[in-house]
């Protein structure tokens, strides 16, 4: 098809876009100190730059530290998160050592205060800053939750896992499932991840929703809670004509995948679904999660950008929203998980669209379908290859 595009395609022209911009690279002696160790800073360096934990930051040309009084005193500009001069130049500052982030000098041989610093400048943003201290930030993974089981905790979420920069944040709702036993008191839950965190969380609710014995609630995205029961697996799952049924019908270890296309990563797949006897009013109920896919993309395109890739997200969080769109591009292109309902008059309509981050834990979601005859019903699923395992696909009444 002529709209047709390549993933690979589409990094190159991102990179290509980005290099045509009105910007030049300059060779920047670079040292970056955490704040406890702001003593050791070479004295000979024309100036530093402090990063702050709010994300503005202050550079400094003439500076003293007070170990003692844990402070740095000096003189020089003070930027907002946007880069832009606060006040008039050249004030006198005293800064807490509790309050700043990170500390950096690079020579080149001017004073970076002026707005044009912005290209030499590392982001403010934890993770370019991190991803610079400790390479292990750079493979961060995202927020997943935990609850104690006694003897071991049980992953139960993850969260907002595209969501890399402010101008990215998103809601992010995940269910606790049965096999949880939640008592009145208090309830801990366990926020973790496997590397330095490369998330900012505001905030972590639980909802708690009323159902009656012997049904389960799910939410359908963007459109609420429903209370569900009387759950059907599928009497054909096929893909490829060949039947992949042991692998979703249950709630288990097992999760149906396929490989992605070693051409084009864009490449769509389908499974078909048969039910009998389903009931008039239904929902298709999805247990799965993503591939590494998306990962790897992201991962790759870092390190297309090199020592720029700073410079970008720093750009995207404050002006450049051509930046972020195009970002979100390869998102556009992998799609999410497509579902589609085949009516008494057999012609196939799409329902909705899911596309939920995240390779690590397993998220149950809610499809409602049209009201049937109550005989039968064919589903399609249609999704990119590669991109996602699946463990459950079973109809249920609403």
């Amino acid at each position: 098809m002529k709209s047709r595009r390549k993933i690979s395609s589409l990094i190159c022209f991102l990179i290509l876009s980005l290099s045509l911009s009105d910007c030049t690279t300059v060779k920047v002696s670079r040292e970056l100190v955490e704040v406890e160790n702001a003593k050791s800073i070479n004295k000979e360096r024309k100036y530093v730059k402090v990063h702050m934990k709010e994300g503005d930051l202050y550079v400094l040309n003439s500076w003293f530290v007070d170990e003692g009084k844990r402070q740095i005193s000096g003189l020089g500009n003070h930027l907002d998160i946007n880069r832009s001069i606060i006040g008039s130049p050249l004030n006198k500052f005293i800064l807490r050592y509790d309050d700043i982030l990170l500390i950096e000098t690079n020579d080149k041989g001017t004073n970076p205060g002026a707005p044009a610093m912005v290209v030499a400048a590392v982001a403010t943003g934890a993770f370019a800053i991190y991803c610079a201290i400790n390479p292990k930030a750079c493979f961060g993974s995202c927020p997943t939750y935990f609850v104690d089981r006694g003897d071991s905790l049980k992953l139960v979420g993850e969260g907002f896992s595209s969501s890399i920069s402010k101008t990215l944040e998103a809601v992010d709702v995940d269910r606790i499932d049965d096999s949880v036993e939640i008592s009145l008191g208090n309830f801990f839950l366990t926020v973790k991840n496997e590397a330095l965190e490369t998330h900012m969380i505001k905030k972590v609710n639980m909802l708690l929703v009323e159902r009656e014995l012997g049904t389960r609630v799910l939410n359908e995205e963007g459109k609420g809670f429903y209370q569900i029961n009387n759950f059907q697996a599928p009497e054909k799952a096929l893909y490829n004509h060949t039947s992949v049924l042991e692998m979703v019908e249950d709630q288990d270890d097992l999760e149906w995948f396929s490989l992605a296309d070693s051409i084009d990563l864009s490449e769509k797949e389908e499974i078909y679904l048969h039910y009998n006897n389903p009931g008039k009013e239904t929902a298709l109920v999805i247990r799965k999660r993503q591939s590494l896919m998306t990962t790897f993309l992201f991962y790759h395109s870092l390190s297309l950008l090199g020592n720029a890739s700073a410079y970008y997200y720093s750009q995207m969080e404050s002006s450049s929203d051509w930046i972020r769109k195009r970002s979100l591009k390869m998102y556009d292109l992998l799609g999410g998980i497509e579902f589609w309902y085949a009516g008494e008059n057999g012609r196939w309509e799409k329902v909705t669209e899911i596309n939920e981050q995240g390779p690590i834990a397993q998220s149950a979601n809610l499809v409602l379908l049209p009201k049937s005859n109550g005989k039968k019903i064919n589903i399609k699923i249609r999704m990119t290859r590669g991109l996602w395992r699946i463990n459950y696909l079973g109809l249920a009444s609403v």
